[in-house]
């Protein structure tokens, strides 16, 4: 049911011959849809969100890593604003945010790969240069993952939805 629902509002935004690239956030989205029980205003908004900042970013196609945590702050910013916040005043540290959003889950779950996924984005997002370098050179990431990008995906995102709200 989620899956058909987000398709159906997905194909909504679209252009006519439009096509949607960016398969890994829906997937997410997907899974956390189901993990959470989301009402479908709930998945209207967060895809909304997650339209208005991909047409920001003026790419059609995101990295992995990009589209994961860009769908994880469109969701946040629906259902758990407050912790937006606290991620980009740094009052929140990379290993615990998932379990404050209620993300986390087991190794049984059929979301489990893409939340550990977005856990290690999310540790690299918000590291300094040096522990992105770290983490590159123990194999937790990989360019192809994450691009080049010196600055929060996280910070910037969330400071374009601030921008959205006022």
């Amino acid at each position: 049911m989620e899956s058909q629902y987000i398709e159906y509002v997905l194909s909504q935004m679209l252009g006519d011959g439009e096509r949607y690239h960016n398969e890994a956030a829906k997937d997410f989205l997907v899974h956390v849809s189901r993990q959470k029980r989301l009402s479908c205003r709930e998945i209207e908004r967060i895809l909304s969100y997650f339209a208005l900042i991909h047409n920001m970013s003026n790419s059609p196609v995101c990295n992995y890593s990009f589209q994961m945590v860009l769908a994880f702050v469109c969701y946040l910013k629906v259902v758990n604003p407050d912790l937006i916040y606290q991620i980009s005043k740094k009052e929140m540290r990379s290993d615990n945010i998932l379990e404050v959003a209620g993300l986390s889950c087991s190794g049984k779950d059929v979301a489990y790969s893409y939340i550990k996924d977005l856990q290690r984005f999310i540790e690299y997002d918000v590291s300094d240069e040096e522990g992105r370098k770290k983490m590159q050179e123990e194999g937790r990431v990989n360019y192809q993952e994450v691009g080049y990008f010196s600055g929060s995906v996280l910070e910037m995102v969330s400071g374009w939805l601030s921008m959205i709200s006022r």
